[in-house]
């Protein structure tokens, strides 16, 4: 097992070591340049009397850049959503990803954190972000006023209290009801002869003051100012979860260091006393601003400052030749003196994530827009200077004169109207300047366009179309214009792959491995009683992030088209192209490119319990009214039947009708043959009775079947008109 000794002095060589330590001093020098730069500063080369003013293209050009990559970074509710794994997990992923999102821009201070993360990424090469979980303790004071002495003991049993302040006054209403009691009983006792006992104590009350321990678990989110960060040599990606040793040097109250559990003792061993900071304090005395000269800041020694190393590392502590991932914390910073904590760590629990604008190949340390420009900065200040020399030289020229001819006080005040005093004429010349020209003005604009090659941005925005011309129609503008964009859009992308991304990721892991206890979150205006620890791994992720406002703009049109496909789509009878889902899919990526926002402001989701409950409603309605429609086919329907039936009815009476009168005109020639074969009178006069009472059954049949006739089509006509009258007022 390693002695404090051997961890101290590997932890001492890695430190001093390390990218950023006290033996990398380009780092060093490139992060205070690049300050200076941005802030304008002199660069020592100025010349007494001649121009100093000094060109800010570094500043300019981190502060065009910054709006872009902060509005495409925030405008989105989720940067960085995690991917299901299955059909069943697709909510559960879209819950995560709020959350964690949730964690990182409401539970700290998101908008900050990645603002200063990135902007130290143009500036100085990386940004760093530290995620870690921490528990907190809030402390609260309460008060107790007019408690008797039993409620005073039980408020002492319980350890969550610690009393602070207390003050007791007499009840005077219960004492004196305990006096009257206590007269009672000495006239009681005298009267038995017996002696009196002694007097009650006054009944007190009181007032207590208590202070209470309050837990506040917590993932904690904060920009590392990146020379506090330390990371080995040799590391060659810019992920800093893979390094073999990272660390974070810093300061800590002693009152810090003993709430986050080092014991008191150890805590006032530390060293203490002078200090010399120049690489954490660069930021304050380049802008003229003073810091503490010690790290005794206060007279209460609860607040002064000790240099603290948190230090991530890869190491075999028990020496059996296989190392382990562990925190060690030591005081002392670069020179480490004393171990503070020791604690073995998962390798998900790493807390640094690098944010880089301008990636390097196989390095951890990027470009920053510094790298880009400083050429650029200082050729302008060269000809800014020149040109400005030039004017002062012809606002003043130099003058040669004719030595003891000129009166010299005359000629040393440069005044308009002026009299300059000669002996001789001719004895003063003026010394004409000639002017700088337009070349330099031309070098100038030149050197624009190269800055706005470089990094992408210039002050006319993304690309001035005046200087375009009709050298290309509109598909060629738009095509100049996404080309200078896309070094933008790039930078974007970058920062968002190496920080937001393993950030988001972190953050979830941080989740995972702490947070062990149910919490109410409301996502897709749900409530869910979630618990982090039960969640399973998870690592592909899914960046949204635009690349620049004129791919925003193509994307906008792209997803507008896709909206009007869909409602065509969805007046095609019997379509099963487009879902609900799938718009509020596309509307609500029109309202993000759109920078509206969230779309639930505008459009009800779906999956929502609002939106569910309305595609319910929605369907009942349909039911209805294909319920309804069915009721009046059937009607329909019914009433085209009974008319087919009367029609039936009438043609069969007519064919009836058809088959009688032959009949009767069979009968009427059998009455014939019978009358011409009758030889007398009675047969005649028979058969003429016959004839006769034939002929009148036979007129009545025909009557009878044709009033028969007329009732059932009558009936059928009736039924036909109340069915259709029935339709139409349904």
């Amino acid at each position: 097992m390693l002695d404090d000794k051997a961890v101290l002095q590997i932890l001492g060589d890695e430190l001093n070591q390390s990218a950023g330590g006290n033996e990398n001093e380009f780092i060093d020098a490139n992060r205070k340049h690049a300050l200076a730069y941005y802030l304008g500063q002199k660069l020592g080369t100025e010349v007494e009397g001649r121009s100093q003013v000094v060109s800010t293209d570094v500043a300019d050009a981190i502060e065009w850049i910054m709006p872009e990559v902060m509005e495409q970074l925030s405008k989105f509710d989720e940067i960085v959503t995690f991917d299901p794994v299955s059909a069943e997990d697709e909510n559960q992923a879209a819950l995560e990803s709020r959350f964690v999102y949730d964690v990182l821009m409401k539970h700290n201070d998101g908008f900050l954190t990645l603002h200063q993360a990135i902007k130290d990424a143009l500036m100085q090469k990386n940004g760093i972000i530290k995620t870690w979980y921490e528990v907190d303790h809030r402390r609260e004071v309460k008060r107790f006023s007019g408690l008797n002495q039993a409620e005073v003991q039980y408020i002492m049993q319980d350890e969550r209290y610690e009393i602070t302040g207390q003050s007791a006054t007499i009840d005077q209403d219960a004492t004196a009801a305990q006096m009257q009691q206590y007269q009672m009983v000495v006239q009681q006792a005298q009267a038995q002869g017996q002696p009196a006992p002694p007097p009650p104590e006054p009944v007190q009350l009181f007032d207590l003051k208590v202070a209470t321990e309050i837990p506040c678990p917590k993932i904690k989110v904060k920009a590392v100012p990146p020379e506090e960060f330390r990371i080995n040599r040799q590391h060659n990606t810019p992920n800093p979860c893979e390094a073999r040793f990272t660390a974070h040097v810093m300061l800590k109250s002693a009152s810090d260091l003993i709430k986050s559990g080092i014991p008191k003792e150890l805590v006032d061993s530390l060293p203490r006393g002078e200090i010399d900071d120049d690489d954490r304090d660069y930021r304050f005395y380049m802008q003229n601003e003073t810091v503490y000269p010690t790290r005794e800041v206060s007279n209460d020694p609860s607040q002064n400052l000790i240099e603290i190393a948190e230090c991530y590392l890869h190491i075999d502590l028990d020496e059996d030749g296989v190392s382990e991932f562990v925190k060690i914390e030591v005081a002392g910073g670069d020179n480490p003196t004393h171990i503070l904590r020791v604690e073995e760590m998962s390798v998900d629990d790493h807390p640094f994530t690098s944010v880089i604008s301008i990636l390097m190949s196989h390095k951890f340390f990027g470009l920053s827009i510094y790298d880009r420009l400083k050429e650029i900065q200082d050729q302008k200040t060269s000809l800014w200077r020149n040109i400005l020399d030039n004017l002062y030289l012809q606002n003043n020229q130099r003058t040669a004169v004719l030595e003891g001819q000129v009166n010299l006080d005359d000629l040393l005040v440069s005044r308009p109207g002026g009299i300059i005093r000669q002996r001789v004429p001719g004895a003063v010349e003026p010394i004409v300047t000639p002017a700088i020209g337009q070349d330099a003005y031309q070098m100038m604009e030149y050197l624009d366009q190269v800055r706005a090659g470089r990094v992408g941005v210039n002050p006319e925005g993304p690309l001035n179309l005046q200087d375009i011309g009709d050298r290309v129609g509109s598909q060629g503008v738009a095509q100049l214009m996404a080309a200078r964009e896309a070094v933008t859009g790039l930078i974007i992308r970058v920062i968002a792959e190496t920080g937001i991304k393993p950030l988001m990721i972190q953050i979830r892991n941080q989740a995972r491995q702490h947070l062990d206890t149910i919490q109410n979150f409301k996502f897709r205006d749900k409530w869910h009683a979630i618990r982090p620890t039960d969640w399973h791994a998870r690592d592909n992720t899914t960046v949204h992030v635009g690349t620049g406002s004129g791919n925003n703009g193509f994307q906008l049109q792209a997803i507008s088209g896709i909206i009007e496909f869909q409602q065509g789509i969805k007046q095609m009878p019997g379509q099963t192209l487009v879902t609900p889902e799938q718009e509020f899919s596309a509307f609500k990526k029109y309202c993000i490119l759109s920078g509206l926002g969230s779309p639930e402001a505008y459009f009800v989701d779906p999956e929502s319990p609002h939106g569910l409950e309305l595609g319910k409603g929605a369907q009942q309605a349909q039911q209805e009214q294909k319920m309804k429609e069915d009721q009046q086919n059937m009607a329909m329907l019914k009433m085209q039947t009974d008319l087919a039936q009367a029609e039936m009815q009438k043609a069969q009476a007519q064919m009836a009708n058809v088959q009688l009168k032959a009949q009767v005109e069979q009968m009427n020639l059998q009455i014939k043959e019978a009358e011409a074969i009758a030889n007398n009178a009675e047969e005649s006069a028979q058969l003429q009775l016959e004839y006769a009472k034939l002929r009148s059954d036979e007129a009545l049949k025909i009557t009878e079947i044709e009033s028969k006739e007329r009732i059932e089509v009558t009936k059928a006509h009736q039924q036909n008109k109340a069915a259709i009258n029935g339709s139409a007022q349904t």
